[in-house]
């Protein structure tokens, strides 16, 4: 008998701004809040994504997040690193611990403080003149043979790659991208509230019950008033997700259940399907998720008819709308796409980002799959050339014997 894989519940903080209303939380203790959401689910062990890794964020934040937490102190946790796919790298761990009987319940989650990222600087007996390098994003001391690169593919920034592929799109298609990511997260604040939860300071006072970045009253007059970020670049501030501080976290189980404990209703289950993790040349980094789209596709004979709702990270404006071209999806009447709205508005917190959407994605094909579209897609494409996707399927739950 094939061991299927459940996702019991996932959740998801409302997201801050860089320097905004979660600058007060560590990110262990932005952590501590949702694992203690979710203790009474007993998870076995734990799997965290967290990209930056310094200062608070080091020496593994998931058992330190265990040892705060409501968990047992006897609670195992691992901490992963893959950049903005660190998350989905976490739940691919978490997937193949549960597919191979080792675990029957796992908590994953994803977390980033972007906001207290620590400056950085090497020790003076390895570099007299070194200066402070800020770890928010990116490389804190770059590797010599990358700087003798610099003017060659291989040594470009991820910007600089999105740039070269949207020479040929238009400034008025990202402009309407940005702007339709922001609509799309207002519109849906209501759901958003079903997904998230509300995190507090040491002192119990609420910090954030909305995602802080989402603009309710943005306008396209605004979006093209921006300035390309890069000297003969095309992209603008509005088309790159911003800095975000947050988490997400979802429990997984080989143990049928229905989702998030029957909280809409219905009889509903959330099966996690398949992950796929790729990796491209550097230059392509902006579409390996599509390359990871595509290869899922194949892998198990879907087509896109048969999928009711597509999460794809916004990393970039012209990214997004380069991959739905490519899968013959119209960026902007497509309902299935990005309904909630996307990193342009909510922001992506490294180490949180890929499961953030894949919490989202779940909620949405709860409401929005059926049996003539079961599945839910989510796409991300990482830093150096790595992609990922992961497949979801919604089952429907007739009777009380299924969880026997």
């Amino acid at each position: 008998m094939p061991t299927f894989i459940w996702i019991h519940a996932t959740h998801r903080s409302f997201l801050g701004k860089y320097k905004g209303a979660l600058s007060p939380l560590r990110a262990d203790d932005l952590v501590v809040q949702l694992l203690n959401h979710h203790a009474h689910f007993c998870p076995e062990s734990v799997y965290l994504g967290c990209a930056n890794q310094a200062g608070e964020d080091a020496r593994n934040i998931a058992r330190l997040a265990v040892l705060l937490s409501n968990l047992p102190e006897i609670t195992p946790a691992v901490t992963v690193n893959s950049l903005c796919g660190s998350s989905t790298h976490a739940l691919e761990y978490a997937y193949l611990q549960l597919k191979t009987h080792r675990f029957q319940t796992l908590w994953v989650g994803g977390v980033e403080q972007m906001t207290r990222s620590p400056l950085a600087c090497l020790p003076p007996h390895i570099d007299e003149n070194a200066v402070w390098e800020d770890s928010t994003f990116g490389w804190r001391f770059r590797h010599p043979v990358f700087e003798e690169r610099e003017g060659s593919v291989a040594g470009r920034s991820m910007l600089h790659h999105a740039d070269v592929l949207a020479k040929d799109l238009s400034r008025e298609r990202l402009d309407a991208v940005a702007l339709q990511s922001h609509q799309r997260a207002v519109e849906h604040q209501a759901h958003a509230r079903r997904e998230c939860v509300a995190l507090y300071d040491s002192q119990g006072l609420l910090l954030l019950d909305q995602d802080e970045g989402v603009r309710p009253n943005l306008s396209a007059e605004t979006v093209g008033r921006l300035k390309p970020v890069r000297q003969g670049g095309i992209h603008t501030p509005a088309h790159l997700a911003p800095y975000a501080d947050g988490v997400a976290g979802s429990v997984l189980s080989s143990v049928l259940a229905p989702f998030c404990d029957g909280l809409y209703g219905e009889n509903v289950a959330i099966e996690l399907v398949d992950i796929i993790q790729i990796a491209t040349p550097p230059a392509a980094m902006p579409l390996a998720g599509l390359e990871a789209l595509n290869a899922l596709l194949k892998k198990h004979a879907l087509t896109l008819d048969e999928v009711a709702s597509f999460e794809f990270h916004e990393a970039f404006a012209s990214a997004y709308i380069l991959q739905c071209d490519a899968l013959g999806l119209d960026a902007f009447s497509d309902s299935r796409l990005n309904r909630r709205g996307g990193s342009l508005a909510l922001g992506s917190p490294m180490g949180a980002t890929a499961l953030r959407s894949v919490c989202t994605l779940a909620h949405r094909l709860h409401a929005e799959g059926d049996e003539s579209r079961p599945y839910g897609v989510a796409t991300i494409s990482i830093g150096m050339g790595l992609g990922s996707v992961v497949l979801l399927k919604r089952h429907r739950l007739y009777t009380s014997s299924q969880f026997k």
